[in-house]
């Protein structure tokens, strides 16, 4: 850590979980509190050390990255395969964004090797890309030897899911756009040969020549929404270790796009991106209404040279009082236990406690916003915000929301939007289409209670009226 600090690198710690992450922070603050010479190196700097986990991590990066899986063979020499965060649904999500946080170097720490990983004994896809990424670190490009590809080749990995595709009977085009950066794989309608029905990135070549995650992952998936593209991220290593399984979603994804006809009608109005020609279809066929809008997170981040410990000083209140009116600006309506959690999260803290607790409740008071308690959650307007130009779905993984952190307005744009489009309803089919438009695949309890809320809510404006055993 000296020579690297001395060297004018910067340092991150990325561990796999919380617990770890407190008692290196912990053993970490013995050692500097003995030594001010390289508290100095690490802490007084432009980019100071941070100890993060795998949970919040992301939007940082540094020139050096420690990392240390934490897990490792028992008494018995066995391997449980439990990787905490990474066994979840798109825990391989949070394992690429914490191995991609390094700008010049990574070292790993680890009791285990990958040929200790048995992926027969698990279904897991973060636990497969764990096993990869080990291989990678102890081997190098030599564990890549088989599987990975030269950019150019007709064997690239592009080509092979454009030629699995294709054996499906879809027209597939490659490296689609005259910019530096390109669609790896776009799909083209079979309804209508002038429009792309999807574009497939990949983590190959485009995306590893971007210069920062944030090019990687906001900037270049925003933009190339914003000129109509459905997008579906493919993982080399998802394709590698479950190919027929990965191709199956991908095809589950065009059929599901091929049967709605307002998913593929788009114009590409940017050289950079030329599609195929765009020619009407009927220019008297209705379009569906979208109401649907991009959310937008506000942008935060730890006040320059302060610590996660600092939260609470006095010092630091103004900046987290601005904070909170950036976030709700950026993001009302807010439930009020998320909007917490992302200001924690920008400062690295895990938890919530009994006084940071009453910092934020304190602060919250003086940015002026109105509190509405919902029953399922209480929710923060900003100052003046009383109205919704439509319901919010993210992209990105770590800014979708859960049911009830939807407040009851949101909800009910999407049911006025399902019923500008289907006209009429059961109860249960209404609340089935809602849920989809909101980014629940199934309808659990919770999810149920909420959009019920939200249909309640739509009636009130008037978006939606009953009529028998039906919405309308």
């Amino acid at each position: 850590l000296s020579s690297a600090s001395e060297a004018g690198k910067s340092i991150g710690i990325v561990t796999f979980s919380s617990a770890q992450q407190i008692l290196i922070n912990d053993l970490l603050d013995k050692l500097l509190a003995g030594r001010p010479d390289l508290e100095r190196l690490a802490m007084e700097k432009e980019e100071p050390l941070f100890i993060k986990n795998l949970e919040n991590v992301q939007g940082d990066e540094r020139d050096i990255i420690l990392f240390s899986t934490c897990y490792g063979p028992d008494a018995e020499g066995k391997i449980s395969l439990n990787f905490g965060p990474i066994n979840r649904e798109g825990g391989w999500r949070r394992l690429n964004v914490a191995v991609s946080r390094a700008r010049e170097e990574m070292m790993v720490f680890s009791s285990m090797r990958s040929e200790q990983i048995d992926l027969r004994r698990t279904a897991s896809v973060g636990v497969a890309n764990l096993k990869a990424f080990l291989s990678y670190a102890e081997k190098g490009k030599m564990s890549l030897t088989r599987k990975s590809i030269a950019k150019d080749s007709k064997n690239s990995f592009e080509e092979l899911v454009a030629a699995a595709l294709r054996e499906q009977g879809y027209e597939v085009h490659t490296h689609i756009g005259s910019s530096g950066f390109k669609i790896d794989i776009a799909v083209v309608d079979p309804r209508n040969q002038h429009h792309y029905l999807l574009g497939i990135c990949t983590d190959g070549w485009n995306y590893y020549k971007a210069e920062t995650n944030r090019d990687r992952e906001i900037i270049q998936p925003d933009v190339l929404k914003g000129l109509g593209w459905n997008l579906f991220k493919l993982w080399a290593a998802e394709w590698w270790e479950k190919p027929e399984s990965t191709l199956n979603r991908l095809l589950a994804v065009l059929e599901e796009l091929k049967q709605n006809e307002s998913v593929t009608k788009f114009s590409e109005e940017v050289s950079e991106l030329p599609a195929l020609p765009v020619v009407a279809d009927n220019e008297q066929a209705p379009k569906a209404v979208s109401l649907q809008r991009m959310y937008r997170p506000a942008l935060l981040r730890r006040k320059p040279d302060s610590f996660a410990e600092e939260f609470t000083a006095p010092s630091n209140e103004a900046y987290i009082l601005e904070q909170l009116r950036d976030l709700l600006e950026a993001e009302s309506p807010i439930s009020r236990p998320l909007a917490y959690k992302r200001i924690l999260t920008a400062w690295g803290i895990a938890r919530l406690g009994m006084k940071i607790n009453g910092q934020l409740d304190k602060l919250i008071l003086l940015t002026g916003c109105r509190e509405v308690d919902e029953g399922y959650n209480r929710f923060l307007w900003a100052a003046g915000h009383t109205e919704l130009a439509g319901y919010r779905r993210s992209t990105l993984n770590e800014f979708k929301r859960a049911a009830e952190d939807i407040a009851p307005e949101e909800i009910a744009l999407a049911v006025k939007e399902v019923l500008l489009n289907q006209i009429s309803l059961t109860r249960a089919d209404l609340l089935k289409e809602t849920a989809r438009l909101l980014g629940f695949a199934r309808l659990g309890t919770s999810v149920e209670t909420v959009i019920e809320k939200g249909i309640r809510r739509a009636i009130e404006l008037g978006y939606a009226a009953e009529n028998g055993d039906r919405i309308q």
